[in-house]
């Protein structure tokens, strides 16, 4: 049977070019769909695609908000309709591929998505192991990781993921814009994407992920930790909503004058501390 490979490159960045190698049938096709954002290539890599018997075909994307995702997708059916009766096969660690190949499955297509680690580059996280509440309340930076991320240490970007939840894109792509700037917090938002928001697992309770959330707002504020009324992690933990009228009330009544100058610093994050508050 044919196989056709569906290549996700910001995802899974050269690994796919292992599955040259693996290729069963001459007549197996590699679409590797690809953006500006996309790893480049190393020369090893580059010997191996120019040896390989199945030539991969490369697929400019534009780019988007999930825009090679979109176009990936789209070329999907377009090959399913060419011809159903070859395998498709979706290379990518992204798991909302799954509703369309759930839906593919439902209408009888041989469609699957294979997930593949990322180059040999990558650096392996201390431990796996779970969290728990006791063992993280020591610290924000509680899950143990040894890489960085335009200058910064993933354990911090775990814990901004592992507080907001990974299905929250649009929160996670504001926290990080607001804490690194706009051009880093880009690019840290676009990296970990390729890596599907992936973290070590842990057990936090809901008030666990909202005080280390609110540690690192008052930590990325650009005002020291020691200025803070020390019961205001609790009382925005407490009292946060997702109103910044009600917030500002709140704080003014209960701080006095410093209560408008931590409005400033909380306003931008009141919709992300409701949203964990309410999960």
């Amino acid at each position: 049977m044919e196989t056709i490979y569906f290549i996700d490159s910001e995802n899974v960045g050269d690994s796919w070019i292992e599955l040259l190698d693996k290729a069963e049938n001459e007549k197996d096709r590699f679409l590797v769909f690809y953006t500006g954002h996309s790893p480049r290539i190393a020369y090893p890599q580059a010997i191996q695609l120019l040896n390989a018997v199945c030539k991969p075909e490369f697929i400019e994307c534009h780019e988007g908000n999930n825009g090679l995702d979109f176009q990936l997708v789209s070329y999907l059916g377009y090959e399913l309709h060419a011809d159903c009766t070859k395998e498709m096969i979706i290379v990518s660690n992204d798991t909302g591929f799954d509703a369309a190949v759930f839906f593919w499955k439902e209408h009888g297509m041989k469609v699957k998505r294979v997930p593949r680690s990322k180059t040999s580059n990558s650096q392996p996280t201390e431990s796996n192991k779970p969290v728990s509440d006791n063992a993280a309340a020591n610290s924000t930076l509680s899950v143990g990781v040894a890489e960085k991320v335009s200058g910064i240490d993933k354990k911090e970007l775990y814990t901004i993921i592992n507080c907001i939840g990974k299905g929250s894109t649009s929160h996670i792509h504001l926290a990080f814009v607001h804490f690194y700037g706009s051009k880093n917090g880009e690019n840290i938002y676009k990296h970990m994407k390729s890596e599907s928001f992936a973290t070590p697992s842990v057990q936090w309770t809901k008030e666990t992920k909202l005080l280390k959330f609110i540690e690192l707002i008052m930590k990325h504020s650009g005002v020291a930790i020691k200025s803070y009324p020390d019961t205001l992690p609790k009382f925005i933990a407490d009292n946060v909503v997702n109103d910044k009228s009600a917030m500002a009330n709140r704080l003014n009544k209960t701080y006095g004058n410093p209560g408008s100058q931590i409005h400033k610093v909380f306003k931008p994050y009141y919709e992300v501390l409701a949203k964990i508050k309410k999960k």
